[in-house]
């Protein structure tokens, strides 16, 4: 639930859009399983709508590889540009890692998180970069 508390006897539309701030930037990290959803018109813009309309987003960084997962050069250009349109900053990110870290993926139950990098020491690992 949103509270809003103006002084004023009217409050309009663009009096409820989410504060600017001159304290902080806010970066948002997006991970490639979540780009990967984002083919989905509707859930790139339901997402967008929900935290938006909560914080300024100031930047996103699309992630474009993980965990042997590389996005489609065609839905990241389309990712950059729905940000680009709204006034973000558009930033890249790369998760340099092994297989087994499913973050932002619907199927990473059981992985909690945990970055697994690659061994470079390991010829099979390093095979694969």
């Amino acid at each position: 639930m949103l509270l809003v508390a103006c002084p004023c006897p009217s409050i309009n539309a663009a009096a409820l859009a989410a504060p600017l701030s001159n304290q902080f930037r806010v970066a948002v990290y997006i991970p490639v399983g979540v780009v990967e959803r984002m083919k989905d018109p509707a859930y790139l813009q339901t997402s967008w709508d929900e935290i938006s309309s909560q914080v300024h987003v100031d930047k996103v960084y699309i992630e474009s590889y993980r965990s042997g997962t590389l996005a489609d050069g065609a839905l990241l250009e389309t990712v950059k540009a729905f940000f680009i349109a709204r006034g973000v900053q558009v930033a890249g990110g790369i998760a340099y890692a092994a297989g087994g870290d499913m973050a932002g993926f619907e199927n990473s139950q059981g992985t909690d998180g945990q970055f697994i990098s690659f061994c470079y020491t390991d010829p099979k690992e390093r095979a694969t970069t």
